[in-house]
């Protein structure tokens, strides 16, 4: 039996089962996803190398039937079809279940959806759909605060003593999907000289700049969501890529398998942390 719930950009949701007058009959495009290899020839050898290989977005199709037992109700099921399949919206959530555990995938309408002619108390649909993150995740985000003791290093001497600490850990994460995986970094609580490195692939972010303890510098690694803003407790935002140093990696994944994660950081308060967020991504469901 397959579950499928598909939830828009406004938060009006839609299930299709076979006890309500949405029912589906058949979904595609869950598993296979096209892919782009880039190659180059090789002077004086055979055939040519690869040197990348991309997935295309993922296309879904959705095939079902409006049942209803009086025919005039046809006409406002088709017209809530098309105000939850709108697509001029942002991406929503379409989840799926076929027995093997819930997943979910971004995906917006590539077109109103498609009604046959009325036969009898029913009519067909067709929604067409595009994820252009094409993987799949697991229902909820995965998140780790670092929260390290604070360590204090030295005193300064005042009416009122000032002490700064360094906040230092270790992690090693497991990212359990199919590919690597783009990380959500929060960092907060009037922190400066923060070094977050993954130990595993090299990818590093820094920054020297004191953070306000009303601050927050979120960075987004995410493929179409990526960012790197400040915001502050009022709601106010402002771009963060002046914080960062230079050279550093700005954005940063966990790889497939084991990560290991150093976070060091510098606070005149027990306040700062860093929090990681990510979705598992995967291939098919």
């Amino acid at each position: 039996m397959q579950i499928v719930t598909f939830t828009n950009d406004l938060n009006e949701m839609i299930d299709f089962d076979f006890n309500s007058s949405f029912i589906l009959s058949k979904i595609d495009g869950t598993g296979s996803v096209a892919a782009n290899h880039r190659t180059s020839n090789i002077p004086s050898s055979h055939g040519s190398q690869r040197t990348l290989s991309t997935l295309n977005p993922r296309y879904l199709t959705l095939h079902g039937s409006l049942i209803v037992s009086h025919r005039s109700e046809l006409a406002l099921l088709k017209e809530q079809l098309c105000e939850i399949f709108n697509p001029s919206l942002k991406d929503g959530k379409l989840t799926y279940d076929a027995g093997a555990g819930t997943k979910f995938v971004y995906a917006i309408a590539e077109e109103l959806p498609i009604f046959s002619d009325y036969i009898g108390d029913s009519v067909n649909f067709i929604i067409n759909l595009v994820a252009n993150n094409p993987f799949w995740h697991d229902i909820e985000f995965y998140e780790h605060t670092f929260t390290t003791p604070y360590q204090s290093l030295f005193t300064f001497p005042q009416s009122t003593p000032t002490q700064m600490g360094l906040h230092t850990d270790t992690q090693t994460f497991f990212n359990k999907g199919n590919e690597r995986t783009p990380l959500i970094l929060e960092f907060e609580g009037g922190i400066k000289n923060v070094k977050f490195i993954n130990k595993t692939n090299g990818e590093w972010i820094e920054f020297r700049k004191k953070l306000n303890s009303n601050e927050k510098l979120i960075i987004n690694s995410t493929t179409g969501q990526k960012e790197v803003n400040i915001t502050n407790t009022k709601g106010e935002q402002k771009q963060g890529y002046g914080l960062l140093t230079f050279d550093c990696s700005t954005y940063i994944h966990l790889e497939k398998g084991n990560n290991i994660i150093q976070f060091i950081g510098e606070t005149d308060s027990k306040k700062g942390l860093v929090k990681l967020k990510w979705e598992t991504n995967y291939l098919g469901v």
